[in-house]
C-alpha cells in the first residue's frame, strides 16, 4: 500500500466508493432521507469544491484507491475506507498520516464532526468525545458527534 496526495483525476473513483459507503454503511445509522440527500451530494464536482481548502491524501494499491482523508485547518474531512477494505487498517494509515501532516503544521489539537457509524473508530485513534452536534444542511438535520485529539509530539 501506498499513501500519496490525492490527484484531480483521482476524484470519480473516490466519489463512487464514498457514496458505496452512504449506501452500504449508513443506513444502519441515519434516515433515509438523510441518506439520499448526502449520496446525490457526493458528486465529482461538489467534492472538488469542498476541498479547494483541504489537503487530501489517498491510500493505494496498484491502481486502485482504498481510502481518502482530508485535513482543512485543524479538522479531519472527508474521511472515508472503501467498504471493500474496511477493518484491514486503512483507516490508521490514514489518522497516522493526518497526524504527520498536522506536526508539520504544529497544530496541537486534531477535531472531527464524526458520524455516528465513525465514533468508534475514532475512539480507537484517541479521539474524544466532546459533544453531539445537529447541523441543518440544505432539507436535512446532519448529526453526529464533534471530537478532538490533542496532539503530543515528544
Amino acid at each position: 500500500m501506498k499513501v500519496r496526495k490525492f490527484r484531480k483525476e483521482d476524484t470519480s473513483k473516490v466519489c463512487y466508493f464514498v457514496r458505496r459507503n452512504m449506501k452500504e454503511i449508513l443506513p444502519d445509522f441515519y434516515p433515509k432521507d438523510v441518506v439520499e440527500f448526502l449520496y446525490k451530494h457526493e458528486t465529482p464536482k461538489k467534492f472538488l469544491k469542498r476541498g479547494k481548502n483541504r489537503i487530501y491524501i489517498v491510500v493505494t494499491k496498484k491502481k486502485r484507491i482504498l481510502g481518502i482523508a482530508g485535513l482543512e485547518e485543524n479538522d479531519v474531512k472527508s474521511f472515508f475506507v472503501n467498504p471493500s477494505y474496511h477493518k484491514k487498517g486503512i483507516g490508521n494509515l490514514l489518522i497516522s498520516e493526518i497526524e504527520k501532516i498536522a506536526k508539520l503544521r504544529k497544530l496541537k489539537t486534531l477535531t472531527v464532526h464524526s458520524s455516528f457509524n465513525a465514533e468508534g473508530f475514532y475512539a480507537k485513534c484517541g479521539f474524544k468525545k466532546i459533544r453531539k452536534f445537529a447541523n441543518k444542511v440544505g432539507p436535512i438535520i446532519l448529526e453526529g458527534i464533534f471530537m478532538e485529539k490533542k496532539l503530543n509530539y515528544e
